[in-house]
């Protein structure tokens, strides 16, 4: 059980959640604009051959032409394909700004917070030569990073992870078993497409078995499973917010019911 903090500190925690929610914005943003984008590629080549024709072939108009089929010919694999890269590649960063954020606002905490009554700092292994050469902001992340190590051992990345993060410093709490699994899933096809260049390895086969994948497929994430990650960091990103409302006073219960 973790030892209660007297005056804590809950100033700035927002912060990070708020940069949280602009990082993913943007990034859906962005995912919209390149899905139109690449769609509407399939039209260039024509449009390349009608200004050939109006202005006479010649090497500019010729090789214009070529490059309008040949971006093409690339995009209509993708959208073939359900953009597979595209929705990768979202996937990759949608975990990358979630564990950010986490990192953040545990981070945060430290900053505004005396830490040495949390009982599970007991354990934490802080060097001390490499402490005292780090400036202030680097100093935090160093006992964040010694933190993590400590607490955090042997769990796999996912909702459980951040829990057990953010449960000695009193934010943990229960999290719904469709966003728990969703965030799991997505932290495992991260790792996949990071580490393993989006071939199945028997790591993903074995952690998310209900995506059937076979050793040495190929791994592709489709706009329904990226629109599901989504969702799911939204709904956990709402929750740690909740939490961050019942700490300063606030009552939360009409979002905890919606």
């Amino acid at each position: 059980m973790t030892t209660q903090i007297e005056n804590t500190n809950y100033d700035d925690l927002g912060k990070s959640l708020e940069d949280l929610l602009n990082d993913i914005g943007n990034l859906h943003d962005i995912i919209d604009i390149a899905h139109r984008g690449i769609s509407l590629t399939q039209a260039m080549p024509k449009v390349a051959k009608v200004l050939m024709k109006v202005e006479g072939e010649n090497e500019n108009n010729r090789s214009a032409v070529e490059n309008a089929e040949r971006i093409a010919q690339v995009a209509k694999v993708e959208i073939d394909n359900g953009f597979p890269f595209l929705f990768s590649q979202g996937t990759l960063m949608l975990y990358s700004y979630l564990e950010g954020a986490i990192k953040r606002f545990i981070t945060t905490y430290f900053k505004n917070n005396a830490v040495n009554n949390i009982k599970e700092f007991n354990n934490v292994k802080i060097s001390l030569g490499d402490y005292l050469c780090l400036d202030e902001n680097e100093k935090y992340e160093y006992i964040f990073q010694q933190y993590e190590k400590s607490v955090a051992i042997g769990i796999q990345y996912g909702v459980t992870r951040f829990e057990t993060l953010l449960f000695p410093i009193g934010f943990g709490g229960p999290v719904d078993e469709e966003t728990s699994k969703s965030i799991f899933e997505l932290s495992q096809l991260r790792n996949n497409i990071l580490h393993r260049g989006a071939i199945a390895d028997r790591f993903l086969i074995k952690n998310c078995p209900w995506l059937n994948y076979k050793l040495g497929d190929k791994v592709n994430v489709e706009k329904e499973s990226y629109n599901k990650y989504f969702k799911a960091i939204s709904s956990y990103l709402v929750l740690i917010a909740i939490r961050l409302g019942e700490k300063r006073g606030k009552d939360m219960s009409e979002f905890k019911t919606s």
